[in-house]
């Protein structure tokens, strides 16, 4: 806490040492006064609403979800899972006691003495970087099967691989719905009540399914278009 202090305290005299700096500056030059009033009047004629920027850190979904960025939709699905991924075990590790935390975060001794409350509500609400594991997996799951769905409405025409795409992201998908069957005894999928953990295992499987579905065509088509060319070389 001391450290904290002493910065604060070198923050404020830093903060006190500026204003008085410009307060003596515009008493030395009163023009420069008249002329920050001035540019400060003009400020909302010249520029409309200063409030009305967008951020540059946020891409408009509208016109996103397109055959060219299938590639592009996946990998972010790919990041999302991981995310989570990477979390959960961190978080599941400590309250199995596989892992054990040595923080000084109050928050995540819960975890560690497996006596968590309704009050606890890091494993729920956080992100994956704050070692949240309900929110980042429903993330990543609405994200794969987001891209996945989109993936089934294109044509093989206007996403190349798309066989291959699909099966990728339908396990991703399925294994999204599988930890989060395996962590929580319910879970809500797209504003749906309560499901079961046999529910959404359910719901895994099925995604598997597809995945491997998919991805023996692929293989299948692999091989056809390999020995058709074998037999152009042959012939």
């Amino acid at each position: 806490m001391s450290a904290y202090r002493v910065n604060d305290k070198k923050n404020r005299e830093r903060t006190m040492n500026t204003v008085s700096y410009l307060l003596r500056a515009l008493r030395r030059t009163p023009a420069l006064g008249t002329l920050l009033v001035a540019g400060t009047l003009m400020l909302p004629s010249g520029c409309g609403d200063v409030l009305d920027v967008q951020p540059p850190d946020l891409i408009p979904a509208e016109g996103l979800a397109a055959p060219e960025n299938a590639e592009l939709l996946l990998n972010g699905a790919i990041g999302d899972f991981e995310c989570a991924f990477g979390a959960y075990v961190a978080l599941t590790g400590v309250m199995a006691h596989e892992m054990i935390d040595a923080t000084q975060t109050a928050a995540r001794w819960p975890y560690d003495r497996r006596n968590v409350i309704p009050n606890d509500a890091l494993y729920g609400t956080s992100d994956c970087t704050g070692m949240g594991i309900y929110t980042p997996l429903s993330t990543a799951r609405w994200s794969a099967d987001y891209i996945l769905e989109n993936l089934q409405g294109w044509t093989d025409a206007e996403v190349p691989n798309r066989q291959e795409l699909i099966a990728t992201a339908a396990a991703f998908s399925g294994y999204a719905h599988l930890l989060l069957a395996e962590a929580f005894c319910t879970v809500a999928i797209d504003l749906s009540g309560e499901l079961s953990s046999s529910t959404v295992t359910e719901m895994a499987i099925a995604r598997f399914d597809t995945a491997f579905t998919r991805a023996n065509e692929r293989i299948i088509l692999d091989r056809r278009l390999g020995r058709t060319s074998n037999l152009d070389s042959v012939e």
